[in-house]
């Protein structure tokens, strides 16, 4: 059960802290799960493989080794990152399905967190539930980022 509780905390206090800073982002990376599921799957599954082998080409040449830890560092935040995203997204859509769409962000944070612990402490299905975070999180976040840069550059931004 410690690492139930490990886990939550954990999450909520990454949620939070990604709440804080922008209250926003949690919703628009949400969205892309809801609404682009496979999308979101199959962009998180590219990416987890396709990262690593673009930092150990990059870590090859003296000139991409810079840019090779650069990108594991990135990486590593984004790996960190996704478990509060699907965890906002799941506390977001429990709480909608009960009645309570206007509930606080860090309510919909706190719930999805503790809902995403459990499922991951489960014997047979935990590592499916871990594996199933990354994907969806990781895929979400690349699309909720290509969007930003699609918008900005439109906006002549970037």
């Amino acid at each position: 059960m410690d690492r139930v509780f490990d886990d939550f905390l954990w999450l909520f206090i990454i949620g939070a802290a990604i709440i804080a800073i922008s209250s926003r982002w949690p919703d628009r990376v949400a969205g892309k799960i809801i609404h682009e599921p496979g999308l979101s799957a199959l962009a998180g599954f590219l990416g987890l493989l396709s990262v690593p082998v673009l930092i150990t080409v990059l870590a090859i040449t003296w000139v991409g080794l810079p840019l090779a830890v650069i990108l594991g560092a990135v990486y590593v935040v984004l790996l960190v990152l996704v478990g509060a995203f699907v965890s906002y997204c799941t506390g977001a859509w429990i709480l909608e399905r009960s009645g309570k769409p206007m509930a606080s962000p860090y309510a919909r944070q706190a719930l999805g967190a503790l809902v995403i612990s459990l499922l991951m402490m489960l014997p047979v299905i935990g590592w499916l539930v871990c594996l199933g975070v990354m994907v969806m999180g990781f895929g979400a976040l690349l699309l909720e980022r290509r969007d930003l840069f699609l918008r900005l550059r439109h906006e002549d931004l970037a």
